[in-house]
């Protein structure tokens, strides 16, 4: 019972220092922190690359507010894959853009094809397409994911910061920057949806950390001369995970991600509970394998995190032994509960941060934040399940696409094609 009473004493001390609105407070790359305005009289070219793959719902939604970014000079490539279009499913995006691309799509969009991926994601095989054909003149590269909805103001506040940046010196900065935002699963009817989103919500606390944040490939930017001289393409063609493969690139020259709070985007619909499951450990076995140190790090604090969850409840109810007699019980559950409490008080800590957000536009993103704050304990063993289960994979299924991973981080195509219903 002492190492448990220790255990969630640093916990707690862990939780306070590490908390996103004392994080925001102090750093740019905090939850809370807003970017200065920057007085920039042109921005630089860019380029949106969206790749995207199975059933998009909101396909016409995504493209109106894609096309209708407030940034005076971009273009739009989205990128499908060939071979999901030759398959001629109605329902499937690629099908679909083809019918759009009969009737005319709008000024400064293209549609490219990417044929089979072998030693990458497919995702990274489209990405590395939708470069290559895009104009020599975007100085800026965006990503975004097809699941996401973006306001009009998206790509701004993914550039300015990067601009900000180069005020600093003459010409490209000298340690690259990546900037990010993330996504925010908006609960549907189901409470799988609701989990979901629960689950996802905690790398908020991760992202919004300067020390660990790492680049999320759904809402993302940097200038095409550090995607360039980071070999980022190169290593896109043998990764899984577009996203990673960026934050490693980053880092490993010296720079930094930089998280934009105003581009956490919502991303909708009702899964099931097979499908939550598969999303969390999927989530979790591409970190395990992407970037090891955070994986034992998620492992080892929602397990701690659990531990101190069994002993309070095991005070509770008078197992063990406590000396005090009642008070020393009482305040042994306190101290065990304490953890958990401050991980509740974190998670009503990024419904707060995200109010007056674009986020905060969005009708319902946060009509369960009660439930969300409430059901913190429970989200701890699903984090801890999807990490263990990450342990012992050696396969991941993506978009229908089976993924098997080798030895020196290679991942190969194990099998299994599309289906239809899933977006990129």
């Amino acid at each position: 019972m002492l190492a448990c009473l220790l255990l969630a004493l640093l916990l707690v001390l862990l939780g306070l220092r590490r908390s996103p609105v004392r994080e925001g407070a102090a750093s740019s790359g905090g939850l809370v922190a807003r970017e200065p305005s920057l007085a920039a009289e042109n921005w630089p070219p860019a380029v949106i690359l969206a790749p995207m793959a199975g059933h998009v719902p909101e396909l016409d939604a995504l493209l109106h507010a894609l096309c209708g970014q407030d940034y005076p000079d971009f273009e739009l490539v989205v990128i499908v894959e060939a071979e999901r279009e030759r398959a001629g499913d109605p329902s499937e995006v690629a099908v679909r853009l083809r019918a759009r691309e009969g009737a005319g799509l709008p000024d400064g969009v293209q549609v490219v094809r990417a044929e089979r991926a072998i030693a990458s994601s497919q995702k990274c095989a489209n990405l590395i397409v939708g470069l290559a054909a895009a104009s020599p003149r975007a100085e800026v590269v965006a990503l975004i994911d097809a699941d996401s909805l973006p306001h009009s103001g998206w790509l701004r506040d993914l550039v300015r910061p990067l601009l900000a940046r180069r005020a600093e010196g003459d010409g490209p900065p000298a340690l690259p920057v990546v900037t990010t935002g993330f996504r925010w699963y908006v609960p549907g009817k189901g409470a799988a949806g609701l989990f979901r989103s629960a689950f996802s919500a905690t790398a908020l606390s991760v992202i919004a950390d300067p020390g660990r944040a790492f680049a999320w490939g759904g809402s993302l930017a940097l200038t095409r001369h550090d995607l360039e001289r980071l070999a980022i393409p190169a290593a896109w063609a043998r990764s899984l995970s577009d996203d990673l493969a960026v934050t490693r690139a980053i880092k490993a020259a010296g720079g930094r991600v930089h998280f934009v709070p105003e581009c956490v985007l919502p991303s909708f619909g009702d899964p099931t509970w097979s499908g939550v499951c598969e999303f969390a450990a999927r989530q979790l076995t591409v970190i395990r394998r992407g970037h090891p140190r955070l994986w034992g790090e998620i492992l080892a604090f929602h397990a701690a995190l659990a531990l101190t969850q069994v002993a309070a409840i095991a005070t509770a109810l008078g197992w063990g032994t406590v000396p005090g007699g009642g008070a020393g019980r009482a305040i042994a559950g306190l101290v065990l509960a304490a953890p958990s409490v401050l991980a509740a008080a974190r998670t009503a800590d990024r419904f707060r941060a995200l109010r007056h957000r674009p986020l905060d536009r969005v009708a319902g993103w946060d009509r369960f934040r009660h439930l969300h704050v409430a059901l913190s304990p429970l989200v701890t063993w699903i984090v801890l399940g999807a990490a263990l289960v990450a342990g012992t994979r050696r396969e991941v299924t993506w978009c229908g696409i089976r993924y098997r991973f080798r030895s020196g981080g290679r991942v190969e195509v194990a099998g299994g094609r599309w289906e239809g219903r899933h977006a990129a």
